[in-house]
C-alpha cells in the first residue's frame, strides 16, 4: 500500500508544465460546475492536491528563513490562502454573488426605477447601466449624492457621457470595461448588470443624457409616468432642470 511520502514523492516527479496543465484544466472543469457548492468542493479537492504536493518545501523554507519579516509575511500569505481555499469563501470559483439583498415595496404604490438613460437624436432610449462605470458601480449613491446640486449634477452627467464615449470601441463588440481582457470570463463586476445593445447607441447620436424616475403599476408592471429631473445635451453642454413627460 502507497504511504503518503512516497504519494508526494510522485507527484513532485511530474515535469511542472504537466503540473501547471493539470491545475488549469482542472480549474476550468469546474467553472461548468452550476451548483456553487459543488464548485467549491471540487476546487478545494483540487487545491489540496496542489498544496500536499509542495508543503514540505515550502515548511522547509520557511525553518531556514532567519528573517522576521519574510516569516511573518509568509505566516500571513499562508493564512490568507487558507481562508481563500476552504470552501465557501469569496474567492473564484466560490464567489457566486452576495445573497439576502431583498427589497420590500407597498403593493399600494407603483414601482419606482430611477436612473440615467442615453437618448438618441430619433427618441430612442437605453438605461445607462452600472456596468459602465465599473469598478465604482454605485450609481445611485452617486445620483443620490449630486442630484440635489444642479452644478455637480450637470458634471456627473457629463462625467457619464465622457466614459461612455471612451468604453464605446469595448461596448460596441458587447464588452464592458472591464472585460477588455478576459471577455465574458472577466470577474463578475461587483453589482449585478446586464449586457445591453449600446452598440445601437454610438456617441456620435447621443442627443441627451437624463435622470429620470419611472413609475410602474405594481400588478401589471405597466409604465405609468416619467420623471424628468435634469436633461444634459453633449453636444453643446446645455443643462437644465424638467418636471413631467
Amino acid at each position: 500500500m502507497m504511504n503518503i511520502e512516497s504519494l508526494r514523492q510522485k507527484l513532485n516527479t511530474l515535469p511542472p508544465k504537466i503540473k501547471i496543465a493539470l491545475f488549469i484544466v482542472w480549474y476550468l472543469l469546474t467553472q461548468w460546475i452550476e451548483a456553487p457548492i459543488f464548485r467549491r468542493v471540487s476546487f478545494f479537492a483540487l487545491a489540496l492536491v496542489v498544496l500536499f504536493a509542495i508543503f514540505p518545501t515550502i515548511v522547509a523554507w520557511f525553518k531556514k528563513s532567519n528573517q522576521y519579516y519574510s516569516r511573518i509575511t509568509f505566516f500571513f500569505l499562508a493564512v490568507s490562502l487558507g481562508i481563500k481555499l476552504i470552501p465557501g469563501a469569496y474567492f473564484p470559483p466560490f464567489f457566486g454573488g452576495i445573497a439576502g439583498w431583498t427589497l420590500t415595496h407597498d403593493s399600494r404604490q407603483n414601482l419606482a426605477l430611477s436612473g440615467v438613460q442615453l437618448v438618441d437624436q430619433d427618441g430612442q432610449f437605453i438605461w445607462y447601466s452600472n456596468g459602465l462605470t465599473s469598478p465604482i458601480n454605485f450609481i445611485g449613491r452617486q445620483i443620490s449624492k449630486h442630484r440635489k446640486k444642479e452644478e455637480t449634477a450637470k458634471q456627473l452627467l457629463a462625467t457619464y457621457f465622457r466614459l461612455y464615449e471612451r468604453s464605446y470601441p469595448l461596448l460596441e463588440k458587447g464588452y464592458y470595461a472591464s472585460e477588455r481582457y478576459l471577455g465574458h470570463l472577466s470577474y463578475p463586476e461587483h453589482n449585478p448588470c446586464r449586457h445591453l445593445p449600446y452598440q445601437n447607441f454610438p456617441p456620435h447620436r447621443i442627443a441627451q443624457l437624463r435622470l429620470v424616475r419611472e413609475l410602474y403599476d405594481p400588478k401589471t408592471l405597466a409604465f405609468q409616468e416619467r420623471i424628468i429631473e435634469y436633461e444634459y445635451f453633449p453636444k453643446t453642454g446645455e443643462f437644465r432642470k424638467r418636471g413631467k413627460s
